[in-house]
């Protein structure tokens, strides 16, 4: 992996702390696994991803905020580690609690587990960092759950520069860019919210302008300055209540699901290409030429047909071909036969059929 970096952002002051914060790290230390995803580099980074792995996938790396001397460096920027895959945003939510209210913006990213994900969290002070770092550092998920959460201050987060995530349409500047200003923009340009601010001052043009995006939950502006903001994994940008109302995993706008698909193996062999799964009983087995348990959980039970995972095609095993399929004619309505482009009964001579 490149380790050419773009500019370093959320740089928090290295300040000493009492020794309790250094229950995080130690805490890191204790779980580092690779079933975890939780561990460190030689050079003490954590890696992660963000993005939709079949549309565009960003990669990057955070700095702890680390004192040799005094553990952890206070900032508001913090990072919860090893999020069990089964905590959705909504839970992920509700387990923050009312220190939702001081979250400017959380943003998901993705461990190296796809069992795990980070949630990069920027609050609204060091006050409001260090409060949820106390009550949530090694607090159970859950009463029925052994897991712990593992909260950390961060001292950087980073891009790769040739990869670095451009701010989706409906999404503030990304958790790895400059912190954005939380000031009005009259305020900003103008030197203050009154109106005396911009007498003498010519309106701007409409190129010099920036309408703030819209949630695509509830339409209203995703305005960090009044209600905090929740970034998926996928990019897009909520308000977090609009998020945690929501009433699956999926993703309002691409409806793209964080929970990660199981691995497919054969239920013989454990052969994990290709695989061919029973229509009747959900049977999965290899194809002919790896080890033919789909063929053989044929003869066992007489179950004629089987879909090929990687293509969706349905084999007939009576009829030892493809089932094709039909349509009804534009024409007179008759049904006729569709065309094969994938190359139908050729496919079983090339060895592809189960």
């Amino acid at each position: 992996m490149p380790h050419t970096m773009s500019h370093e952002a959320y740089t928090s002051d290295m300040l000493d702390e009492p020794p309790t914060f250094t229950l995080g790290v130690s805490r890191l230390r204790e779980v580092e696994a690779p079933d975890l995803s939780a561990e460190m580099d030689d050079d003490g980074l954590v890696w992660f991803s963000t993005g939709n792995p079949s549309v565009q996938q960003f990669e990057g790396h955070l700095r702890l905020a680390v004192n040799k001397d005094a553990g952890p460096a206070r900032g508001r920027q913090l990072c919860v580690l090893a999020v069990p895959r089964y905590m959705s945003i909504a839970d992920f939510y509700r387990f923050v609690g009312s220190h939702i209210e001081h979250v400017l913006h959380m943003r998901i990213v993705q461990s190296e587990n796809p069992e795990r994900y980070m949630a990069l969290v920027d609050l609204d002070s060091e006050d409001s960092a260090l409060e949820m770092y106390t009550e949530c550092n090694g607090k159970p998920y859950s009463s029925m759950d052994t897991e712990r959460c593992i909260v950390v201050f961060v001292a950087a987060v980073n891009f790769l520069d040739d990869k670095q995530p451009a701010p989706p349409s409906a999404s503030p500047p990304p958790t790895g860019s400059s912190p954005p200003s939380h000031a009005p923009v009259a305020a900003r340009e103008g030197g203050g919210s009154g109106g005396d601010s911009l007498k003498g001052t010519p309106f701007a043009s409409h190129e010099c302008l920036t309408e703030l995006p819209s949630c695509p939950v509830c339409l209203e502006r995703l305005d960090m300055s009044v209600t905090g903001i929740m970034t998926t994994i996928c990019n897009h940008s909520f308000h977090c209540r609009c998020l945690s109302d929501w009433p699956d995993t999926s993703c309002p706008v691409c409806r793209y699901c964080q929970q990660p698909e199981p691995d497919q193996v054969c239920s013989i062999c454990m052969a994990s290409n290709d695989l061919w799964m029973c229509v009747i009983c959900g049977f999965v087995g290899c194809g002919r030429y790896i080890g033919e348990h789909a063929l053989e959980h044929y003869r066992d039970t007489g179950h004629s047909f089987s879909i090929e995972l990687t293509t969706q095609r349905v084999w007939d095993y009576s009829g030892d071909n493809y089932v094709h399929r039909l349509v009804a004619s534009k024409v007179d309505g008759k049904l006729v036969e569709l065309p094969d482009n994938a190359g139908g009964m050729a496919a079983s001579k090339k060895g592809t059929c189960p």
